[in-house]
């Protein structure tokens, strides 16, 4: 009598189990794809320099990126955005003695949602990393990374 009860007992366990079951048996190939399509797109984050959504671009450290006027760059897995505001190239008259270049990269950095402008600066505040502008025309880009200062 106690093994028809244990049987009766599993057999209600195991039928609890089967739909369960059943519904991956049925689905396992669209589980498949969709696991292997978070895996390539998690991959795809991680070792990409450069991730491009509109106007913001998630990159990793020490990774170069063009940056437009307007446009923000993010660093990955930090609460750290930049976003370039201004730029300006604007000589020296003639005949006259001017001190610096005139060319100026305007940025708005983000850090820890507080916002802070600076111009051509290369240290972030309140942060061991930097800026370090490559190249740019002063009129329409620069191509910049974010270092880390340690």
């Amino acid at each position: 009598m106690l093994e028809d009860n244990q049987t009766i007992e599993n057999t209600a366990v195991s039928n609890a189990a089967l739909p369960k079951v059943s519904f991956i048996k049925k689905h396992k190939i669209a589980l498949a794809i969709t696991t292997a399509i978070i895996l390539v797109l998690v991959a795809l984050f991680i070792f990409l320099p450069v991730i491009s959504f509109g106007n913001l671009k998630i990159v990793n450290l020490n990774a170069s990126v063009r940056l437009e006027k307007e446009q923000t760059v993010k660093l990955k897995g930090s609460n750290i955005s930049i976003r370039m505001t201004n730029l300006a190239n604007e000589s020296c008259p003639k005949g006259k003695t001017c001190f610096g270049s005139g060319q100026i990269i305007e940025y708005e950095l983000t850090i820890d949602g507080k916002k802070n402008i600076t111009t051509n600066t290369l240290n972030l505040p309140n942060s061991d990393y930097q800026i370090e502008t490559i190249k740019s025309d002063y009129e329409t880009y620069a191509e910049i990374k974010i270092v880390n200062n340690k």
